[in-house]
């Protein structure tokens, strides 16, 4: 090789160490975006957690709370019905 050849490349692998340590720049902003976003949805899925926690509490409460009224009226229903077959 010659030492023009030799000069051409140095530039040629300069040029291309500049271009990555320029990619390499954006990425980490890429990754640092991402990183928040993340923590933001991580933390939008504690609290989604949450309240389906909260929600599935109610709905057991709402369906014991129907039941004992339904068992209330059947018992009801079946005391009216053999004092009014006797």
């Amino acid at each position: 090789m010659t030492d023009t050849e030799v000069e051409q490349r140095i530039i040629r692998i300069d040029e291309n160490l500049k271009a990555l340590l320029k990619e390499h720049e954006s990425c980490r902003n890429q990754i640092h975006e991402l990183d928040k976003t993340l923590a933001v949805e991580v933390d939008s899925g504690k609290y989604a957690h949450e309240r389906i926690t909260e929600l599935k509490k109610d709905m057991i409460w709402t369906v014991s709370y129907l039941t004992t009224i339904a068992t209330i009226i059947a018992n009801t229903v079946a005391w009216a019905l053999q004092n009014v077959l006797r």
